[in-house]
């Protein structure tokens, strides 16, 4: 199975994400939009996992996140990383007392202790709206009110990733929820 751990979103939250979507993306020439169903945050891509690691890694988080508390954060820009010729576009967030950065590395941690695999990049958070994108135009920015209301995070999922009728799904399989 092809595992990650993230933050679902509620769904006057994905509402908007599709909305900005939809208007963001209005001159690409090209490009995969992410399902309304498949908005989340991602905290650590794993890879591959065997059902024992699976449920290794079930105890784990629920066990090394026990004491973490539920808190907010706020939609803020919308950016692109480059990947060759195309872009994955995406919005970012912000907060005030880094509670995404915390949580990531004590996911981090605990992942490590149990000698599971992961993708060691930066930890930027963000939400993708789209991969593979190729504007016919040479810009993106234009107007959009950001959406306003805090986000509250009360939960992670363990997702997995898999294609079905070759569509991309993201499958919760675990929760850990916070107090």
């Amino acid at each position: 199975m092809r595992i990650f751990i993230g933050i679902p979103l509620p769904n006057d939250v994905k509402f908007y994400l599709k909305e900005t979507q939809t208007n963001l993306l209005l001159n690409k020439a090209k490009g995969n939009l992410t399902d309304i169903n498949n908005f989340h945050m991602t905290l650590l891509f794993l890879g591959e996992l065997q059902t024992n690691q699976l449920e290794e890694l079930e105890v784990g988080l629920k066990e090394g996140l026990k004491d973490f508390k539920m808190f907010e954060f706020y939609l803020d820009n919308v950016g692109s990383f480059v990947k060759g010729l195309d872009q994955i576009i995406w919005i970012g967030t912000h907060q005030e007392d880094d509670m995404l950065k915390r949580l990531h590395q004590r996911i981090k941690k605990i992942v490590k202790s149990l000698e599971l695999p992961f993708d060691d990049k930066s930890f930027k958070p963000h939400i993708t709206l789209a991969r593979q994108v190729r504007f016919n135009q040479s810009s993106m920015t234009h107007y959009m009110s950001m959406y306003q209301k805090p986000i509250l995070v009360q939960k992670i999922h363990i997702y997995d990733s898999s294609r079905i009728h070759d569509q991309l799904t993201y499958t919760p399989l675990y929760t850990i929820s916070f107090t």
